[in-house]
């Protein structure tokens, strides 16, 4: 039994580091030029360039199926992607994980408005540094980072921050 005991607070443990607590903004980012990256979307069709978005407000969510603060914050993203897709956000999942698996995931979790693309050869998740899951960038219609948030917490603070940078970048 003492054993289990051990284990059970290492595995979590381990799951906290590999998800990620939420960090905020990282501000090193702020300012410079997004990477850019081709990613294959879920559904039938060409890789998508990032770049291919400029002009639009860009918001990348590096996500796993695995990772529970990943999938909290999921509805969220989905509710800003319906209240400002309309003028001009573009909400993109983003995981390296394999097509079926991430397909099966869809299936489940239709209420998640926002698309999903495949990044299995972990490009974009080089690029953006995405070390804990999940990461969300928010990149503005120049091209340029607007902010960098790590963590999955719906209910923080970082979300009114997102949001409200979503809305700066939108009426820019």
């Amino acid at each position: 039994m003492r054993a289990k005991s051990i284990l059970l607070p290492v595995v979590a443990l381990g799951l906290l580091w590999a998800c990620g607590p939420a960090t905020g903004g990282d501000p090193s980012w702020a300012s410079k030029p997004a990477p850019d990256a081709s990613l294959a979307p879920l559904t039938p069709g060409g890789d998508v360039a990032i770049s291919s978005f400029k002009g639009k407000v860009v918001l990348l969510d590096f996500w796993a199926t695995w990772c529970g603060p990943c999938k909290a914050i999921m509805p969220k993203l989905s509710e800003l992607h319906k209240k400002y897709g309309s003028q001009g956000l573009e909400v993109m999942g983003i995981t390296d994980e394999d097509r079926p698996l991430v397909q099966e995931f869809r299936a489940k979790n239709s209420q998640v408005s926002y698309p999903f693309y495949l990044d299995s050869s972990r490009v974009a998740n080089t690029r953006y540094n995405v070390e804990a899951l999940p990461t969300s960038v928010l990149i503005d219609k120049k091209g340029i980072v607007r902010g960098y948030f790590v963590g999955g917490d719906p209910n923080s603070g970082e979300f009114a921050k997102l949001e409200e940078l979503i809305k700066q970048a939108l009426a820019e």
